[in-house]
């Protein structure tokens, strides 16, 4: 969270009285002061502490805690809807969820109410990794189609296919490798 030196700023700039001179420390001022608070941040925790807070546990193994729903002023209903926008409509479900500082909910769901992985059926599953741009706008991206083993020929071939004669015809195409 930054600190509001804007407003803080434009204060002492302005003061009683327009002076170059008095404009510019209050630009040397700030200017320290964001240096030391940006120092500060990085190198101390009770800084960040202090101007980022900490998160807070609202719910812990399906139970309520309603000093820290107080605490950090959110109604059960604001809660109880945040759980349902994560696909959660029981606290009993809730293993940990927990307010962060930035305001988002985190939710831990016990583990007989976790989604099955694959790794949890012990599967091995091939990693396609991010999407590459193959056409863009109509273009191509010729690094990124030789970067997936493709050539020109290669792709037109796959717009062939798809029964589209003119690569300026495609708006996007991507390419999982």
């Amino acid at each position: 969270m930054e600190l509001p030196w804007g407003p803080i700023a434009v204060r002492i700039a302005l003061g009683s009285q327009e002076s170059p001179l008095l404009a510019s420390i209050s630009a040397i001022v700030i200017t320290i002061m964001v240096v030391i608070s940006d120092y500060l941040e990085i190198k101390s925790i009770k800084f960040r502490k202090l101007v980022d807070g900490e998160p807070i546990i609202l719910i812990n193994n399906g139970k309520l805690l309603d000093y820290n729903l107080k605490k950090v002023k959110i109604t059960i209903n604001k809660l109880l809807m945040q759980l349902r926008e994560k696909n959660i409509f029981n606290i009993d479900d809730v293993a940990l969820a927990i307010i962060e500082s930035d305001g988002e909910l985190t939710v831990l769901p016990k583990v007989n109410k976790q989604p099955i992985t694959t790794g949890d059926l012990n599967i091995s599953t091939n990693y396609t990794g991010l999407m590459s741009d193959i056409i863009v706008d109509g273009k191509i991206m010729y690094d990124n189609l030789k970067s997936a083993n493709h050539d020109e020929k290669w792709i037109k071939k796959q717009l062939k296919s798809s029964n589209v004669s003119n690569v300026e015809n495609v708006f996007y195409a991507g390419l999982n490798a």
